[in-house]
């Protein structure tokens, strides 16, 4: 996030509804590789590694409906509204 704790995504910037994201997906096989137990674990690996490319910060919805979807609704909402 850039120092900035925000959703990448919609801008959320509740401590408490941010998570890290994979961003190109692979969560679950990189808590598997490094023995990730839970979501504190991960943020130590991201400390302890220097923060690495290939993560951001998103809210829990977002993170969600990009895990459900595909993509958050923010990503196609934009797009229409710029197309009105």
């Amino acid at each position: 996030s850039g120092g900035e704790p925000k959703c990448a995504c919609c801008g959320e910037m509740t401590y408490e509804f941010l998570c890290v994201d994979h961003i190109h997906g692979g969560g679950v096989k990189h808590r598997k590789k490094f023995g990730i137990t839970c979501a504190a674990g991960t943020t130590r690996w991201l400390y302890k590694n220097e923060f690495p490319e290939g993560f951001q910060i998103l809210c829990h919805n977002c993170n969600m409906a990009k895990g459900f979807y595909g993509e958050c609704p923010h990503k196609r909402l934009s797009v229409v509204s710029i197309g009105e």
